[in-house]
């Protein structure tokens, strides 16, 4: 009973190797692994684990090999770097009000698997404007993300910063964050073609929210979402119209049901990368309130219902659907 016993022994993982990795740094990939050497091997956990590396888009054709014998596994992470960088030309009007630009994008910033994306644009009603675009995905290596948008433009600006913790695997118990922002924009509106209304739109705010996660097969995930906001408006020299001004407390509460179910699937006819395909369906829904106790400037309920069917029909075949109210 004792060999009987240690023959059918879960194997531990004893190597992992990572190859193929040419701009991205190998610690990127390291820290995504959902199992260290040591640990007993779980072919679940391998195939999140690849899950979550195809879902990087730098990286294509992610496969771990498992070589094991009766009391260990080495395992061997293949990976393809892919383009990470583009440089686009952005052209939009008439050739009397032309608008022009470009946007400088680099998913893989410094093979560090960070976002960054610069973008200077001259609009031909507005002006100019340059946007600048930041996100890391692992703060310090930990599994919170940071995210920055900031824009300066001559009829305005935008700041908006975030602080989240994803459900990084489905295991993962919390989902929770934080963001701030400021935005001011020129608005305009016109009647017959002819400039009737000109009014700055100044709103500044935030949101907070918690989730939490139940389940294996099933999760359910009910959460609470708290946003603020102020929102004011004001003519523009010789206009005298704008809207009456904002100011928003909004407690929500959400619950989401959802079957996580993947195939794995290179689609167009098996070219291109290879992905995994979510096939199981959810429910989400939100119930909220605002309320002049609460400082906001109204009263009234609001409310949000979706459904999302997701079928898989034939070997080949997938029919998705998304109602919502």
């Amino acid at each position: 009973h004792l060999l009987l016993s240690l023959t059918h022994a879960t194997p531990i993982i004893r190597n992992i190797a990572i190859e193929g990795n040419t701009r991205t740094r190998t610690e990127i990939i390291q820290r995504e692994l959902l199992f260290q050497s040591g640990q007993p091997l779980d072919t679940l956990n391998i195939s999140e684990t690849e899950r979550n590396l195809r879902r990087l888009f730098f990286l294509g054709n992610v496969n771990i090999h498992i070589q094991r014998d009766s009391t260990f596994a080495d395992l061997t992470i293949q990976v393809k770097d892919l383009y990470a960088r583009a440089l686009s030309p952005l052209l939009a009007g008439n050739t009397n009000e032309l608008s022009y630009g470009f946007t400088a994008l680099d998913y893989n910033f410094l093979g560090r698997g960070q976002i960054s994306q610069l973008t200077l644009y001259h609009d031909a009603i507005t002006g100019n404007r340059a946007r600048l675009f930041y996100r890391n995905p692992r703060l310090n290596n930990s599994h919170h993300t940071v995210t920055s948008n900031l824009g300066i433009a001559n009829e305005g600006h935008h700041a908006i910063v975030s602080l989240t913790h994803p459900f990084y695997a489905l295991a993962t118990p919390w989902n929770y964050g934080f963001n701030i922002y400021d935005q001011k924009q020129i608005q305009r509106r016109y009647r017959g073609g002819v400039l009737n209304d000109k009014y700055s739109d100044c709103i500044s705010g935030g949101n907070i929210w918690f989730i939490r996660s139940y389940g294996n097969t099933v999760k359910a995930r009910p959460g609470f979402q708290l946003t603020l906001s102020d929102r004011r408006f004001t003519p523009e020299p010789s206009y005298t119209y704008s809207p009456q001004n904002r100011r928003r407390t909004l407690p929500s509460f959400s619950f989401t049901l959802w079957k996580p179910q993947y195939e794995k699937q290179a689609f167009i006819r098996q070219l291109g990368r290879t992905e995994d395909l979510q096939i199981g369906s959810s429910l989400f829904t939100r119930v909220g309130i605002s309320s002049k106790t609460l400082s906001s400037d109204q009263n009234f309920l609001f409310y949000t219902l979706q459904i999302t069917p997701r079928l898989k029909l034939t070997s080949n075949t997938f029919a998705f659907a998304n109602f919502s109210l």
